[in-house]
C-alpha cells in the first residue's frame, strides 16, 4: 500500500517507457560485481577501453543500489520540483556567480526568440562542513539522512570503483591517481540533482526542430543518470550520427566529461550528448530525472597525465588547457566559467538560431553537419567558415576564430583536434581539395592575419586538423 510522508510519495511509478522502434546506441556494460573478484578491476579496464573507443557513454549494473533506494530519490525529486516557483525561490541557486547549488528554474535561457529552455533542476552538494549552513526545503531536511546516504553510497561505491577502472585503462600504476583527487571531503562540484523537462507543445518542438537542449558535454569528470524511461536523451557517435541513449532496468548510464577529457588530452572523450522531443507516446510525459554530478577537486590544474603509458604511446601526455593568462586552466575555475556563461541564452535571431544544434562545447562552436559530410568537401574554406573558436577574451581572430593569450605556442588553435572528431574518410577528401581551396579567392578571404599569427594560415589549420597530438606546442 502506498504511504505517504509529507509531499513524498511511495513506492513512485515510473511512466511507460516508448514503444517506438529508435535507433538506439550499443553501448557496453560494466559489471561492478566483477571488481573485487581476482583480475576483475583489470578486466573492467579491458571492457572499458572497447567502450571508450566507440562512444563516451556506458551502462554500470551491480551497482549495490535497489530499485526501491533510486524510486526514493525519484520520489523525492518529484516532490521538490513539484512545489511551486514562489516557494522554491529562496532557494535558487547563485548562478550569476558560478553555483550551481539549489534550484535553477525553468526558462533562465532563450533557445530561439521567443522560446525557452523547458527544466528546471535542484543540486544538493556533498554533505561536508563546506555546504552545511545552506538552507533547504522542508522535504529535503526532513529525508536528509536517506539523501546523504544515497549520496555517498554512489560516490563510494560506484564512483570510486570507475574511477579505479579508469587508471587501469590508463596504464597507471598508481590505481587511485583519480580517486585522490576525487575526495569526498574536499572542494568540489559533487552534486546529486533532481532534474526535470517539461512537455512541450507540437508548436514549441516544431520551432525547435526537436531539439530542447543543444550538443554539449558536461563539465565534469563523470556523469550518473538513473534510469529514466522517457526517451530523450541522444549521443554524438564517432560517425558523427545522434543515436537513443536506451534506459536500461537496473542499470546506471554512465558518460565522460570534459575533466577527464583534458586530462587524458582527449584520449577519454568527453561526450556530446543532447536532449531531444521523446517519441510520440511519451511527448505528453514531464521527464523527471536523478543525476550524480562527479566533478574533480577545484584546485586540479587541467593538464595531462604525464605518467600515462597508454598517453605517452599516442603521443598525448603533453601541453595544458590554457587560460587567459597562459596558465593551465583548474577545474574550479573551468566549472565556474561554464555555469555563468551557460546562463545566458545561446541565440539571436541571426546568429546560433541559422543552425539549430549549434552549441558551444568547451569553447568551440560545434556545427552537427561537419561529421556528417562524407567523403566530399566543396572547398576548404567551407570548412574553415563553419568552424568558430571562442574564448572568455578574445582578441584579434582568424575568420572569426579569437586568439587568446598563451595561445600563439599552440598555433593560436586553443584545444585543437582534441574537441572535434573527423572520420578518416572525410579529412581524405579534405586533403584533396586542399591544393584548389589554398588559391581560391574564399580562402584568401578567410584567412585574415592575427596580430601574432602563426606561421601560415594553412599550415595552422593543418597542425590542428590532421596531428596526432593535438595539444603539442608548435616548435
Amino acid at each position: 500500500m502506498a504511504t505517504a510522508t509529507e509531499t513524498v510519495t511511495l513506492p513512485y511509478i515510473q511512466a511507460p517507457e516508448t514503444s517506438a522502434s529508435l535507433d538506439w546506441a550499443d553501448l557496453v556494460a560494466l559489471d561492478l560485481s566483477k571488481f573485487d573478484r581476482p583480475g576483475g578491476k583489470h578486466e573492467l579496464a579491458a571492457e572499458l577501453s572497447t567502450a571508450i573507443e566507440k562512444i563516451g557513454f556506458f551502462y554500470v549494473v551491480n551497482h549495490g543500489l535497489s530499485r526501491e533506494d533510486i524510486d526514493t530519490q525519484f520520489a523525492l525529486a518529484s516532490s521538490v520540483l513539484g512545489h511551486s516557483d514562489a516557494e522554491k525561490t529562496p532557494y535558487r541557486a547563485a548562478l550569476e556567480a558560478g553555483d550551481y547549488n539549489g534550484w535553477k528554474p525553468a526558462g533562465t535561457r532563450e533557445l530561439i526568440p521567443g522560446v525557452r529552455d523547458n527544466f528546471e533542476i535542484y543540486n544538493i552538494p556533498k554533505f561536508i562542513p563546506e555546504h552545511a549552513g545552506r538552507s533547504h526545503p522542508e522535504v529535503v531536511k526532513e529525508h536528509w539522512a536517506t539523501i546523504e546516504r544515497f549520496s555517498r553510497h554512489v560516490h563510494d561505491h560506484i564512483v570510486k570503483k570507475l574511477l579505479v577502472i579508469f587508471a587501469l585503462a590508463l596504464g597507471l600504476e598508481d590505481e587511485d591517481w583519480f580517486v585522490n583527487k576525487h575526495r569526498y571531503e574536499k572542494s568540489s562540484g559533487d552534486h546529486l540533482r533532481y532534474m526535470k523537462y517539461y512537455a512541450r507543445s507540437e508548436e514549441e518542438n516544431r520551432k525547435l526542430d526537436g531539439v530542447w537542449l543543444k550538443g554539449h558535454s558536461d563539465m565534469g569528470s563523470l556523469t550518473l543518470l538513473f534510469r529514466q524511461p522517457v526517451a530523450a536523451l541522444q549521443v554524438l557517435t564517432n560517425e558523427g550520427t545522434w543515436k537513443w541513449v536506451r534506459p536500461q532496468t537496473d542499470a546506471l548510464t554512465v558518460n565522460i566529461a570534459d575533466a577527464l577529457q583534458f586530462l587524458t588530452n582527449g584520449y577519454l572523450k568527453s561526450s556530446i550528448h543532447r536532449v531531444v522531443a521523446p517519441p510520440r507516446d511519451q511527448a505528453h510525459i514531464n521527464r523527471l530525472g536523478v543525476i550524480y554530478m562527479v566533478r574533480i577537486e577545484d584546485d586540479t590544474e587541467l593538464v595531462p597525465i604525464r605518467e600515462s603509458p597508454v598517453l605517452q604511446r599516442r603521443g598525448l601526455a603533453d601541453g595544458a588547457v590554457l587560460g587567459a593568462d597562459g596558465k593551465p586552466v583548474k577545474a574550479g575555475e573551468w566549472v565556474r566559467e561554464r555555469i555563468i556563461k551557460n546562463l545566458g541564452s545561446t541565440s539571436s535571431a541571426a546568429g546560433d538560431n541559422a543552425v539549430n544544434d549549434l552549441e558551444v562545447i568547451k569553447g568551440v562552436k560545434m556545427n552537427e553537419s561537419i561529421p556528417k559530410q562524407n567523403p566530399t568537401v566543396e572547398t576548404f574554406s567551407n570548412i574553415i567558415s563553419s568552424l568558430k573558436f571562442s574564448s572568455p577574451t578574445p582578441a584579434t581572430n582568424m575568420s572569426g576564430m579569437p586568439f587568446t593569450a598563451g595561445s600563439e605556442a599552440y598555433g593560436g588553435w586553443p584545444h585543437r583536434r582534441s574537441i572535434i572528431e573527423f572520420s578518416s574518410d572525410f579529412k581524405d577528401a579534405l586533403r584533396a581539395d586542399i591544393h584548389e581551396a589554398e588559391s581560391s579567392e574564399r580562402c584568401d578571404e578567410a584567412a585574415q592575419t592575427p596580430s601574432s599569427p602563426p606561421s601560415s594560415f594553412k599550415s595552422s589549420f593543418l597542425d590542428w586538423f590532421f596531428t596526432s597530438d593535438p595539444l603539442k606546442p608548435r616548435k
